[in-house]
């Protein structure tokens, strides 16, 4: 019963990994004749060819999740696809959300804290713990046999009416309600599946892109061993939904035994800690580290390429020539007292000045205790060569106190390195061919602060396009400017089929069904669903209705949903047992029984399959008719 309430992914998920038998036992054979499949149904199921369809086609791998995508190179390293599942590592790599180390800090330390309550057993606060939760556990207890309790009033209830001829609506037998009572407002079912999560394609937002999941799909690429167990820290970057909490709760080999290890001194700043089952041991220590003294005045001078979209100041290896470059001398007074002093700073050799910058400039500087100052000059290289860079010199009555290191500048043509730094430098030379090689190294996503915008221009040129997307393709990367390009060239179909089938404001257009060589349109596609509804009554005599105009279906939701079932199948040729189910269930909602009963004839028999569930039931239902 408590699985039948709370099924959901999760829920399933949980019991698929910590009790397979009874997932076989119970919940498999059900989750088989669900008529809306995911990806977690044909994961559960074991369906091979539908998981493979996630990972051929973009855009059915890009909807999934971070943890369906690991759950994906599991199945991919079962079926000995190797190859594909080290690519989607890749990408999960390459587009997590990388977690500050402040954050990690804080969540470190929240880990820590829980053993406060385990440092000793005779606490109060340990107390306190088993007595929370032995009032939780007889609080679940008490529920349950209320439940029980309740259940069998109501079969009771049943028995007495079946029995009874005439009643008033207020009289009570033997303490039990009578049969005449409201039933309340009708409610609208759906099939399940992440939990509280009614919107089918609203599984993104379920997951964050945190390491652990990529933990574990690095764990199913090189594990050797099949016992070998999944434990990872970066659990605790899975916290921010109950939907990452369960899973991850599944995913780690962790015993439910509270079991103690053992601990053991063995001098006086280390222990010996033996561990009856798997664990995850989290520490902080101090440790002594090497003295470094400075000065009290620091100088230091950086560079960077004001051409580029994102000004970050380093020391680059290289500079291209005829590029404009900025250089940055920089000076920190780390003292308590104000400090009045020169800097004299200097283009590098070989360099032409840009701007109001000089040649050469000496510039007086009253610094506030524990401040910084700047001077910034502006120049560019006109021609390849090695040059030299003299430091920033700052000095006080006459005597340098402090400067920063000189350089030898290597100016080249075009980067001899390629790497994420200078990926606008490798376009903006034109070479197609060194461009591509730069993104089969690295993926446009690896990339930080990468913008599309940079290639597009290059897309009309039908040859580079076609290595770029296969590339991409290859990659499991799908950017939908790119393909859009596949209408310019007007021959890869499959390119077209691609891009069609992502634009959802085309297909809510289109209608809820429409198949064509480039473009399908499933009812689910635009938010079409199986929907049931109890408890429903209708009016069977005695009509009150205003008018001509008033809907005969008074539950405002049935007859939404009736209306936009009934637009999707004018809108087919032929209908398939799905619609005839379905649209015979909606005729039964309505106490259109012989109109049911004559679309459910229609059907053939099934004698095996997902919809059989379905089938026999409203074969047995319709019996009675």
């Amino acid at each position: 019963r408590m699985v039948s309430r709370y099924a959901s992914h999760e829920l399933h998920f949980f019991i698929k990994k910590k009790d397979k038998a009874y997932f076989e036992k119970v919940v498999k054979p059900h989750l088989q004749f669900k008529m809306e499949k995911t990806f977690f149904d044909y994961y559960f199921l074991d369906d091979i060819k539908a998981l493979f369809l996630y990972a051929d086609d973009l855009r059915l791998f890009d909807s999934l999740n971070y943890l369906e995508k690991a759950l994906l190179v599991e199945k991919l390293i079962e079926n000995k696809k190797g190859d594909i599942a080290s690519i989607i590592l890749q990408r999960m790599k390459e587009g997590a959300d990388n977690k500050s180390s402040v954050d990690h800090n804080i969540l470190f330390d929240t880990i820590l804290s829980l053993n406060a309550l385990k440092a000793d057993k005779t606490s109060d606060a340990r107390e306190k713990t088993e007595a929370l939760k032995n009032q939780v556990s007889a609080t679940l207890t008490t529920c349950l046999a209320r439940e029980e309790q309740l259940e069998t009033l109501t079969n009771k209830s049943a028995a007495l009416y079946q029995n009874a001829k005439t009643y008033s609506s207020t009289t009570t037998i033997g303490g039990v309600k009578p049969y005449l009572e409201e039933t309340g407002e009708a409610k609208e079912y759906a099939e399940t599946h992440y939990y509280e999560t009614p919107d089918i394609g609203d599984n993104v937002r379920k997951v964050t892109k945190t390491q652990f999941w990529i933990d574990y799909a690095e764990y199913c690429v090189t594990r050797k061993e099949s016992d070998k167990p999944f434990l990872s820290c970066n659990f605790i970057h899975a916290c921010h939904q109950l939907t990452e909490a369960i899973a991850a709760i599944s995913l780690l080999d962790l015993s439910y035994e509270n079991s103690e290890p053992g601990f053991k001194s063995t001098g006086a700043r280390s222990a010996a800690l033996k561990a009856s089952s798997n664990i995850m041991l989290f520490k902080k220590e101090v440790k002594e580290s090497k003295e470094k003294i400075q000065s009290n005045i620091l100088a230091a001078q950086l560079y960077a390429d004001r051409e580029k979209q994102n000004i970050e100041y380093h020391l680059p290896d290289e500079f291209l020539a005829n590029h404009c470059y900025s250089s940055k001398a920089i000076v920190t007074n780390i003292t308590a007292n104000k400090l009045n002093f020169d800097l004299l700073v200097q283009i590098p050799q070989g360099a032409i000045p840009l701007s109001y910058t000089l040649y050469q400039k000496s510039r007086s500087i009253s610094l506030n205790p524990y401040s910084t100052e700047n001077v910034e000059q502006f120049f560019y290289f006109p021609c390849p060569g090695k040059f030299i860079q003299f430091p920033a010199n700052v000095s006080i009555n006459g005597l340098v106190v402090a400067k920063s290191h000189a350089s030898i500048l290597n100016v080249v043509k075009e980067y001899s390195k390629i790497s994420e730094e200078n990926y606008i430098d490798v376009i903006s030379t034109g070479n197609k061919e060194k461009i591509l090689a730069f993104f089969a190294k690295l993926s446009p996503i690896s990339i930080k602060d990468f913008s599309w915008s940079y290639v597009h221009w290059m897309l009309k040129d039908e040859a580079f396009w076609s290595s770029f997307i296969k590339l991409l393709r290859e990659q499991k990367i799908f950017e939908p400017t790119t393909w859009s390009y596949s209408l310019y060239f007007k021959k890869d179909i499959h390119s077209i089929q691609e891009y069609f089938n992502t634009i959802k404001a085309l297909k809510i257009e289109i209608g809820s069904y429409f198949t064509s060589k480039l473009l399908t349109v499933k009812p689910s596609d635009v938010g079409i669903r199986h929907l049931d509804y109890f408890p429903l009554i209708n009016q069977r005599a005695h009509s009150n209705m205003k008018s001509r105009n008033q809907p005969m279906i008074l539950n405002h939701n049935l007859y939404n949903t009736y209306k936009i079932f009934i637009l999707y199948l004018l809108e087919k040729n032929s209908w398939d047992i799905t619609d005839c189910i379905t649209l015979s269930q909606y005729l039964i909602l309505q106490d259109r029984i012989e109109e049911a009963i004559a679309i459910f004839v229609k059907i053939p028999e099934i004698k095996e399959g997902p919809l059989k569930l379905q089938y026999d039931y409203m074969l047995a239902y319709l019996d009675f008719y």
